[in-house]
């Protein structure tokens, strides 16, 4: 038998250059395909159009379009038009100009340029589209491609599924690396593999896990249930079955359970922590607090304007300012720039209150001196008081004990006082009485003290 002769059951097949010849079993009734004579009868008659070279048995050709040409076996049921190929299999088509159908069962290659490697019941349609395997392909886009599976479609322009089962690709240069039900339907939009994920923006990815969404342009969404909105999105998902949404465009979200552990390089221990009860930890891998810093020193720069304290020696916070100036300034709400400010002032060497009346809840010892400003240079329309003593017999001290479980707020002691009772010292002395930004007022007893005096001295005239 020739060398070049392959036997498939009662069939064989010999591939000759210049000229095809395709045997039948038993056939007595031949016709050469080439350059030999094209009105050779009989086996004799087909051997020596061929030269000998094949051997008795030809298969009648069923179009003249294959005069000349060089074809492989077609196998059983496969149509193609030259110069399109079917090269084996059975119930395939090429049917696209210079399409390609290698083998596997119903193929059709129906696009320009479209190849199917094989499988079965592909189809390619789109422009040099190209199924490499599998079954129940569709691959519809121009230059698209399908690596395997089953039940994939590319439908876009240059759009890539890899493998996996049940992927549809349809924007513009998108890729489905594998897994089961995922879409990637915007531009440029990625799904690395895992199941039913979408990357819906352009530029959107979705590296696997299950059920996320990557909705926002260049948004990214892995693990489980992670819903990226908004452009620039990052979410990470947990294992835990509800949806983890972003909530503004450029926001990176995390959602885990177990906790969230940080590590520097050639670290084996986080550097920073956030616990499963949210918990940060820095320095600590267990954080009994809100916030936990274990040996915590910080130094803000350029200003240098805040210093923390080192918790392994001495704690506290040391606020620095430019030109001899520090604040710390609060404000709640929409005040502006602050509510209250406490400033220090090297030149003065003072520590004041600006904005807000100064409350102390509880004792305060001095060993230095607590006064009011007195300075001459700081007063002018300087007069003597008369009528101290009609003031001082005008007015009443009285004792009293504080409301205490009506204003818990003010925590007023539980001891008995002695004093004065402030509205009706303001219908005397309206100068040592004072309300406060909360309505409330209060007196200044060290004023009392000058019209003590001067009634001491009117009662000494009158003596």
């Amino acid at each position: 038998m020739n060398p070049h002769a392959r036997t498939l059951g009662t069939w064989s097949a010999v591939l000759l250059l210049p000229a095809i010849l395709i045997a039948a079993p038993n056939s007595q009734s031949t016709k050469a395909i080439g350059t030999g004579p094209q009105n050779a009868t009989g086996p004799l008659a087909c051997a020596d159009s061929l030269k000998d070279q094949a051997g008795p048995g030809c298969l009648q050709a069923s179009s003249a379009a294959t005069s000349g040409l060089l074809f492989p076996y077609p196998g059983a049921g496969n149509t193609f038009t030259p110069p399109a190929v079917v090269s084996g299999g059975e119930n395939s088509a090429a049917t696209g100009t210079r399409s390609a159908v290698g083998g596997g069962y119903a193929n059709t290659a129906s696009g320009e340029h479209s190849t199917i490697a094989g499988g079965s019941n592909n189809t390619a349609s789109g422009l040099g589209s190209s199924v490499s395997g599998g079954y129940n392909h569709d691959a519809s886009g121009v230059v698209s491609t399908i690596g395997g599976g089953f039940l994939n479609s590319t439908s876009g322009y240059f759009t890539t599924v890899a493998g996996g089962y049940g992927n549809a690709v349809s924007g513009f240069n998108s890729t489905i690396g594998g897994g089961s039900g995922n879409m990637a339907s915007g531009t440029n939009a990625t799904v690395g593999g895992g199941s039913y994920n979408e990357a819906v923006g352009s530029n959107a990815t979705v590296g696997g896990g299950v059920f996320n969404e990557a909705v926002g342009s260049a948004s990214f969404a892995a693990g489980a249930h992670a819903k990226a909105d908004h452009d620039g999105a990052f979410v990470w998902g947990d294992s835990s079955a509800f949806n983890k949404t972003s909530s503004a465009s450029d926001e990176f979200n995390v959602y885990a359970e177990g906790g969230v552990r940080m590590f520097a390089v050639g670290q084996t221990t986080p550097s920073m922590v956030v616990a499963p009860d949210g918990n940060v930890g820095v320095g600590t891998t267990a954080p009994e607090s809100c916030l936990q810093v274990d040996g915590f020193r910080a130094n803000f720069s350029p200003t240098e304007g805040v210093h923390m304290g080192n918790a392994g020696t001495s704690m506290g916070i040391e606020i620095a300012g430019a030109d001899s100036i520090a604040n710390i300034d609060f404000s709640v709400g929409d005040q502006g720039d602050f509510g209250a400010r406490l400033r220090y002032q090297s030149s003065t060497d003072l520590l004041d209150v600006q904005g807000a009346d100064f409350a102390v809840a509880g004792d305060i010892c001095a060993t230095g001196t607590i006064g009011a400003c007195s300075d001459e240079r700081f007063k002018e329309s300087v007069e003597s008081l008369e009528g101290a003593l009609d003031k001082v017999r005008a007015i009443r001290g009285v004792t009293y004990d504080w409301r205490t479980e009506d204003y818990p707020d003010h925590q007023f002691t539980e001891s008995s006082q002695v004093g004065f009772v402030a509205q009706e010292l303001l219908e005397v002395l309206p100068e040592v009485v004072a309300q406060g930004r909360d309505g409330y007022y209060f007196v200044d007893y060290g004023k009392l003290t000058p019209v003590l005096v001067e009634a001491v001295k009117e009662m000494v005239a009158d003596a």
